[in-house]
């Protein structure tokens, strides 16, 4: 049954092209990348002597150097750890965050914001964070003035603040919330259609439950609302039409406790033994678009295909990407994958076409038009740009 769901959404793959696979022939590793516009990509490459920004034309495959390997040694001010960095472009392109976690509890987060100016770059420099604060998330707003910021999970007990805005103009960290109004945020998005901060945290108003919550903290008057509440969440986005598309995860208890399926796979567990007692031993996921106002939409509920997660909607909204893993079939006694196959599927709203767009996938990125689609492979040894379907 498995063979034969994936061998129909790989005949429907046929229209999704693969216009071009990028990799470098020196031994890089793409660790991140980010469109730049329609035709060009940035591409955070890495070696054992360092770490390169490149600027790479999809069309003629030919290649720049927008920061070299000498520029982000002292923009960052790092000289070891280049696999751990990760960027995010602001979105007028201004700018360029840089982050990598702490090494370990003692250690400082990297947090840099690079200004991208003709023929020059430099570092833009945050004299006036509060003591304890580390940097866990970040997300830009839509103005390229402001960096929002949330803490680190369990670091700096004697800091209470959980969630603050830096100014590109003056340097200054203003707070947002305390730890008794959000804690521990999994996940940080800005929304630009309400000015608002969409947040998955394990703590909401003082209350850790064995779950997380789903957070909008508005940046025009200061409140904040809970949308939703799941065991977990795997991924959101503010879409540019101002809906919210959120992966969420339920979990249903099998005798004796435990939770087989996506999430945790106990090999001691006495597995089911006929296709109903399986169907009651799984992880359930969901993919939700929540509108400004009104009902939440179920965008896919597909537990026979398969584990859906991480969504991301095409910025012209006619494509829903998302991430799938097949952990059990309702109807199967066992089936299992390697840990590692992630499927990037692709999925026409207008008429609920699905495509099988790259086995292997680890990441993805819709480019600014909705025209091409890159998906990252699991090694990062590679990426391939594919054109999206058109009608």
């Amino acid at each position: 049954m498995l063979l034969a769901a994936l061998a129909a959404l790989s005949a429907q793959a046929a229209d999704s092209r693969s216009l071009s696979c990028i990799s470098l022939n020196d031994g890089s590793t793409i660790q991140d990348y980010a469109w730049w516009d329609e035709d060009e990509l940035l591409l955070y490459t890495v070696n054992p002597d360092g770490a390169i920004l490149w600027k790479h034309n999809i069309a003629t495959g030919s290649r720049e150097k927008l920061i070299t390997a000498t520029g982000l040694a002292s923009l960052l001010r790092i000289t070891e750890g280049w696999g751990k960095v990760t960027f995010d472009l602001s979105p007028s392109r201004g700018y360029i965050s840089f982050y990598a976690p702490p090494d370990g509890p003692l250690r400082p987060p990297l947090f840099r914001v690079v200004e991208i100016a003709p023929g020059k770059m430099s570092a833009v420099e945050f004299t006036k964070m509060p003591d304890g604060f580390v940097i866990g998330k970040h997300a830009w707003d839509n103005t390229d003035k402001y960096v929002y910021l949330a803490a680190q999970d369990y670091t700096s007990p004697d800091c209470d603040i959980s969630m603050g805005r830096l100014s590109l103009e003056t340097g200054a960290f203003l707070a947002l919330a305390v730890k008794d109004q959000i804690d521990l945020v999994n996940e940080l998005e800005y929304d630009s259609q309400s000015n608002a901060l969409l947040i998955t945290s394990r703590s909401y108003a003082g209350d850790y439950p064995r779950g997380q919550f789903l957070l909008q903290y508005s940046l025009n008057d200061n409140s904040l609302v809970k949308l939703s509440e799941a065991y977990e969440f795997r991924g959101i986005q503010a879409a540019s039409s101002g809906d919210i598309i959120a992966a969420e995860v339920s979990k249903s208890a099998f005798k004796g406790g435990s939770y087989p399926g996506f999430l945790m796979v106990d090999e001691s567990f006495r597995l089911p033994e006929n296709p109903d007692e399986g169907k009651d031993a799984r992880v359930v996921s969901q993919i939700l678009l929540i509108p400004p106002d009104g009902e939440s939409e179920v965008l896919l509920d597909s537990q026979d295909r398969g584990f859906d997660f991480e969504p991301g909607l095409s910025p012209n909204g006619e494509f829903l990407a998302f991430k799938r893993m097949y952990y059990r079939l309702p109807t199967a006694v066992e089936v299992r994958m390697p840990d590692s196959e992630i499927f990037l599927c692709l999925r026409e709203r207008r008429s609920a076409q699905e495509y099988l767009v790259m086995r292997g996938a680890e990441s993805y990125r819709f480019s600014p038009g909705s025209r091409f689609i890159a998906a990252r492979s699991a090694d990062r040894n590679y990426l391939n740009i594919y054109e999206l379907p058109r009608s």
